[in-house]
């Protein structure tokens, strides 16, 4: 990933960069498919959503420190990926929702 030259290790196995991508895009898909059914529901799918997703950020601040034997280094990146990764999918979903008509 540029900045991180080793290979990173969990539990003796290696985490490759497919992992990383792999754990943005399926928060993605799941993020739209919440906001699709948020939008049909509610008034105010926006708001909604907004609250529904900073939710799901705060929890997901959590899971790094559940894994056992995670360095400081990597649990770090962890929640940075987190936050950089919650944040693009809800803002990206947001401002598409301002430009259509449901």
């Amino acid at each position: 990933m540029g900045a991180i030259i080793d290979p990173i290790l969990l539990n003796g196995e290696k985490i490759g960069v497919a992992n990383f991508i792999i754990s943005s895009i399926m928060p993605a898909v799941f993020a739209s498919l919440i906001f699709f059914g948020i939008s049909k529901m509610s008034s105010n799918p926006k708001r909604v959503f907004g609250i529904v997703g900073y939710s799901f950020l705060v929890f997901s601040e959590i899971l790094p420190f559940l894994i056992p034997g995670l360095s400081e280094g990597l649990r770090n990146t962890f929640l940075i990926s987190h936050i950089v990764a919650g944040l693009t999918i809800m803002l990206y979903l947001i401002s598409k929702a301002e430009k259509t008509d449901f």
